[in-house]
Parts: structure tokens; sequence; C-alpha cells
């Protein structure tokens, strides 16, 4: 029972993880997979000899996924980062914004501007009107 809880959080975190580019979120999602390393060398699966061809695609496995996750965070971090700058937005939870080469980063609205420069230019707008 404990070890299927553990694949399923595993399961959960590394898609929470794959849907984000948080980082911190990336090496979350590893510790499970490297819980499951441990639980299984101490609590051997039934049926499954330590050493046996199972338990080392398991193994590998689950190395393979404490491993892969962050490295996936950091290079989406970077590539985002490389794109929008250092405070611009991310792709999370599922957008889809395609990241190309050479595109400029998008321009900035007047709702993003401070308050006082857009009271500034509405007021300026109604002084022309009158």
């Amino acid at each position: 029972m404990t070890l299927a809880i553990l694949i399923g959080l595993a399961v959960i975190v590394a898609y929470f993880s794959l849907r984000s580019s948080n980082i911190l979120l990336g090496l979350a999602a590893a510790i499970p997979w490297i819980m499951i390393i441990i639980y299984t060398r101490s609590h051997p699966i039934a049926g499954m000899t330590t050493g046996s061809f199972g338990d080392e695609l398991l193994l590998y496995l689950c190395w393979i996924f404490a491993i892969l996750l962050p490295l996936l965070a950091i290079t989406r971090s970077r590539r985002e980062k490389q794109y929008f700058g250092d405070n611009g937005g991310s792709v999370e939870w599922g957008e889809s914004r395609e990241i190309k080469q050479g595109e400029r980063r998008p321009k900035v609205s007047d709702m993003d501007a401070d308050l006082a420069a857009y009271r500034n230019r509405v007021q300026k707008a109604l002084h022309r009107k009158a």
C-alpha cells in the first residue's frame, strides 16, 4: 500500500512539474522518485528479488525521472528568461506559447504601466478634447 501511495504521489507531482517551469517544483518532483528507490531497497517488492531484471528496471526508471524532471524545469526556465526577460511572464499550467528565436518581447499595455503615468496620460487626453 505504501508503494502505491509513493508511486501515485510521484506521478502527480511529476505531472505538475512538467506543466510548469518552476525550478522548485522540478526539484520537489524528484523527491518521491528517490523515496521509491529507498523504499524498494528496504522493502523489496513481493516476487521480485533484489538485482533481478524487474528490480533493476524500476531502479533505473526512478533515477531517470529523479534526474530528468529538475533538468527539464531548469532548461524551460532558462528558455523563458531568454525570451521574456528577467521580469517577464512565464508559460505555466498548460499555456501554449511557442518560444522562437528572434521574436520580440510582447508590448507593454497601458494597464501594465504605473498608476501615476497612466493617470497623466488620461488627464492629457481629457484636456485635449475639452
